[in-house]
């Protein structure tokens, strides 16, 4: 009902409810909090609405322009594997200790 209210998506109170009223009562350290809002961040703006968006920058993982389910399945089932650590902003060594 808040997202029908407005005007235009309020992607900082959406994050902030993700990150502190939803997660609020299970990360208790402040540290954990700032950085599940920086996650947040990096996965909700403006930006993502564009069906050409890309969330790294090998293009892996992008916004399906074809939103039938029959479309998001096809996109999925292109999806590598074994998620690149690039998509959480890691460095591609995070996967050698993994």
């Amino acid at each position: 009902m808040y997202l029908d209210e407005q005007d235009s998506t309020p992607y900082e109170s959406v994050i902030e409810v993700f990150a502190v009223c939803n997660y609020g009562g299970r990360v208790t350290d402040l540290i954990d909090e700032r950085l599940i809002m920086g996650l947040l961040r990096s996965y909700m703006h403006k930006e993502i609405m564009n069906c050409k968006y890309k969330y790294n920058t090998t293009g892996e993982y992008f916004n399906p322009e074809d939103l039938t389910l029959e479309g998001i399945n096809t996109m999925l089932g292109k999806l590598p594997r074994d998620d690149d650590p690039a998509i959480f902003g890691m460095h591609p060594n995070a996967m050698i200790t993994c």
